[in-house]
């Protein structure tokens, strides 16, 4: 499974938030606009295709089709949850 490394100090700083504080980002975002956030975190992608064998998936942010995961280092990781779904494979377009 692969995702995608963000800039961390820039999304703390995005955010308004104190650069490390996972809990304060989760709350400012909860309560911000998920395509808002969407277009910050698009900005923000350092690299592609990580595999982030350190992902603490206990500490994470879901936000629209998104999930900010937070490293055991503190690293912040970005998987697009719609993406990987299996679910569209199967899905067909209405005449109607």
């Amino acid at each position: 499974m692969s995702y995608s490394l963000l800039d961390k100090v820039n999304l703390y700083i995005s955010f308004g938030v104190c650069v490390g504080d996972f809990t304060k980002l989760s709350n400012t975002i909860d309560v911000m606009s998920p395509s808002v956030v969407e277009y910050h975190l698009s900005s923000m992608i350092v690299s592609y295709d990580e595999y982030g064998n350190d992902i603490n998936f206990n500490e994470y942010i879901q936000v629209g089709d998104y999930t900010i995961y937070q490293s055991i280092n503190g690293d912040l990781y970005l998987k697009n949850i719609k993406k990987d779904s299996t679910d569209d494979i199967y899905e067909t377009g209405s005449l109607f």
